[in-house]
């Protein structure tokens, strides 16, 4: 894949999500937006580097937890009421 490709799933309506939350799948819809959520962050990290040049997998995969993390911590705040 590349930066294209990325932002092109990054950018799907996200009425997928919706009827995952709508049928009562909040794990699926999760799971999608996480989805979207990388794309769009592998697709920054894509365009800042030279071609061929792309950071190693774990560097990589490392933003994307931390970042997914920190959606988590997010939403348990919102959940208990916190924000």
């Amino acid at each position: 894949m590349n930066r294209i490709d990325f932002q092109k799933i990054a950018e799907l309506p996200p009425s997928g999500i919706q009827v995952l939350l709508a049928a009562g799948f909040p794990d699926g819809a999760s799971i999608l937006a996480g989805y979207a959520v990388e794309c769009a962050l592998k697709a920054c990290i894509s365009k800042r580097t030279r071609e061929h040049d792309f950071p190693e997998k774990k560097l990589v995969n490392d933003v994307i937890r931390m970042t997914w993390q920190a959606v988590q911590l997010a939403e348990l705040k919102v959940r208990i009421g916190d924000w």
